[in-house]
């Protein structure tokens, strides 16, 4: 039997869905998985001692419903082990992680499980998707780059390339094979490992882009992108604790993708064009990202002292927006 067939009534795909005080919009992320159309599924919620209401949704769930299992970490141990926690008990041959913010369209597994069941060439599968805001309205088509198609290149250092520089929100929740899965190092603990595992999973193989829309991406103020403002807040979500002391976080980044480069089976003239890429344009935003942040620390520092509110990042963005205006 291959890696990516089944017992027969076995189910095919598990949805892991790592969680933590998302009592608001939980109930219906899994009534979207609920409502697929492809009903031979299993959902693992991990549950991150979460202090509202998440763990008494989940459970209610399962006890509905027999595919849906329910895993409770006694303290919160990050995003990086809520994410791996869920996927280590998969024993099907396709996985997705599933925010307990987003949701599915009725034909989302149909629609990857199609591709990939055609293509053994493909690793990963996903939609186009929709915006949606803390209400449930739709705020327009959710963009992450023009060249999709690039993902499913036979070139690694333009699928490497897709990974690092464009946004991967869609893609990080794309139906893989569990096998591609299970050979990276999943979501480490370290600020960025979502980066650095896209690419180690372009490094393995191309991932398609659906045109249909079948998932809804949503943005509210809780999300991590606008929770965490430095580095240390990112460090203690994906790792659950405070950051050591003098140790520079980003370089982290800049290691594993080096060493992600070095392990794959790409040429030597792909591996030198990737190496280009990290040590190039990635290593600058890198060090672009890190001054953003080091304003905004340092604005809210200046606020807390004088009781002024200061905005340094807002400042500078208007700064360059009258600039660009003049020209």
């Amino acid at each position: 039997m291959s890696a990516n067939e089944t017992v027969a009534g076995a189910p095919r795909v598990t949805i892991g869905m790592p969680v933590f005080n998302t009592e608001a919009y939980l109930a219906e992320a899994i009534e979207s998985v609920l409502s697929q159309t492809v009903t031979d599924w299993r959902m693992i919620i991990s549950d991150n001692a979460s202090d509202d209401g998440t763990t008494e949704i989940a459970e209610k769930y399962a006890e509905l419903d027999d595919r849906i299992s329910v895993l409770k970490n006694e303290v919160n141990r990050g995003q990086s082990f809520n994410f791996r926690n869920c996927f280590e008990p998969t024993t099907t041959p396709y996985f997705m992680w599933l925010s307990g913010d987003d949701r599915l369209e009725p034909d989302y597994l149909q629609l990857c499980l199609a591709e990939l069941e055609t293509d053994s060439h493909l690793i990963g599968a996903y939609t186009s998707a929709v915006a949606i805001d803390s209400d449930s309205q739709s705020a327009g088509p959710f963009g992450d780059g023009e060249n999709n198609h690039l993902r499913e290149s036979s070139s690694p250092s333009e699928r490497f390339n897709m990974a690092i520089f464009e946004l991967p929100a869609l893609v990080f929740f794309a139906l893989y094979r569990s096998d591609v899965l299970r050979a990276s190092n999943l979501l480490a603990p370290f600020v960025g490992s979502d980066r650095v595992l896209l690419a180690e999973l372009a490094l393995a193989g191309p991932t398609r882009k659906v045109d249909d829309i079948g998932f809804s991406r949503r943005a509210h103020s809780g999300s991590y992108s606008r929770a965490a403002n430095s580095n240390r807040d990112r460090y203690k979500s994906y790792c659950g604790e405070a950051p050591p002391r003098f140790r520079i976080l980003w370089a982290t980044r800049l290691v594993k993708l080096t060493k992600a480069v070095f392990t794959s089976d790409a040429s030597a003239s792909e591996r030198a064009k990737m190496l280009k890429m990290i040590y190039g344009r990635f290593g600058w935003l890198l060090f672009k990202s890190e001054v953003t942040l080091g304003i905004r620390t340092g604005g809210k520092l200046v606020t807390k002292v004088t009781g002024r509110e200061v905005d340094f990042q807002g400042w500078l963005f208007e700064r360059r927006r009258r600039k660009l205006a003049s020209k």
